[in-house]
């Protein structure tokens, strides 16, 4: 058999190999246009024993965020529409003045609020398409709007007959079960997950070997409800897990030496023979590497560094917020503080 693995994936022409800057001297060679979803495919180098095929591209899909396939085998894609939308509006009504923007401008309108802010929001939104091959030559040429109009979508996941599709605020699920091509059942799971800025909501649903589905924070937290869910749950800016029918949340932590080592906040920690064979040997090893023993529960665990921030993404809203729960305390005995303010600062 061959050992030849297939990538399939969506490409989007615009964001394929653009040339470099263009110059300022108009006699300087013109830099090359974009190229073709199919020519950039080309441009790809991959390791060995990998080929890539184009599947999908614009306009069939606009902006995806995932990719999914149901038990069926039908290829699901969601879209966010309206990223910076609030500084297309914001420059346009700049330019309505004639003045001339001498300087780098980025406002965020959802923190300032009024008209900008209004405006950006209506035309924020979120997308859930069916892509269908209908001549079998393994390229889709047609797209199926599946759901449309629902909050920003940052992931889905196949449960049952339809799609779990996390959106914040909301996580919903949905399904067509008569047969028409769009989703007429819509059933909110959870809701409650605070979003401030589009490109930061919660995020890149998975399932997790216990029947748990692990979900990204990306967001601002939340006091969460749902019709399932016996009591409203306070979460952090932490990720979390879920029951697929909504009727638990729990955030997660990440004891061991990769992200997907992690276990809700009340579980203890993994034994290697309960883990696949495939996953054993990291266990071990992560157990070993962190001074861990297989069955300690996770919550009441010592730490030895407190990281407070991101390498990329921390906000100064949130060192405000580490800094107000700081104040008048200390450090204790044994642990260390570091704090990293984030590349986007």
């Amino acid at each position: 058999m061959s050992r030849l693995t297939i990538a399939c994936g969506i490409w989007v022409a615009s964001l394929g190999c653009v040339a470099e800057v263009i110059a300022s001297d108009p006699s300087e060679p013109k830099p090359p246009l974009p190229l073709s979803p199919s020519a950039s495919a080309r441009h790809l180098r991959l390791p060995r024993g990998f080929r890539i095929e184009l599947v999908a591209s614009e306009p069939l899909v606009v902006e995806p965020s995932s990719v999914a396939f149901d038990s069926r085998g039908r290829m699901f894609v969601s879209e966010i529409h309206g990223f910076n939308l609030e500084g297309e509006i914001d420059v346009a009504e700049l330019n309505k003045t004639g003045k001339i923007d001498r300087s780098v401008r980025r406002i965020r309108w959802e923190r300032v609020g009024g008209r900008i802010a209004e405006a950006a929001k209506r035309g924020q939104y979120g997308t859930v398409k069916l892509l269908i091959d209908s001549d079998g030559d393994g390229r889709m040429d047609k797209a199926q709007v599946w759901a449309d109009r629902l909050p920003p979508c940052y992931g889905i996941l196949p449960f049952q007959d339809g799609l779990v599709v996390v959106c914040a605020p909301d996580i919903l699920f949905l399904a067509d079960r008569d047969g028409d091509g769009r989703a007429e059942v819509r059933t909110t799971l959870l809701t409650g997950f605070r979003r401030e800025f589009i490109e930061r909501g919660i995020n890149n649903p998975r399932w997790g070997l216990d029947n748990w589905i692990y979900v990204g924070s990306g967001g601002d937290g939340g006091t969460v409800t749902g019709p399932n869910l016996k009591t409203p749950v306070k979460l952090g800016r932490t990720d979390f897990r879920i029951r697929p029918d909504g009727s638990a949340i729990e955030p997660t932590v990440t004891w061991g030496i990769n992200p997907g080592q992690s276990v809700g906040v009340g579980e203890t920690l993994p034994a290697p023979e309960e883990c696949s064979a495939e996953e054993q040997a990291g266990v071990a090893e992560a157990l070993e590497f962190m001074g861990l023993e297989a069955g300690q529960p996770i919550r009441g665990q010592s730490i030895d560094v407190a990281f407070i921030g991101s390498c990329t993404n921390s906000r100064l809203s949130d060192l405000r917020e580490a800094a107000a729960i700081a104040s008048g305390r200390h450090v204790a005995d044994g642990v260390k503080a570091l704090v990293v303010p984030g590349s986007v600062l």
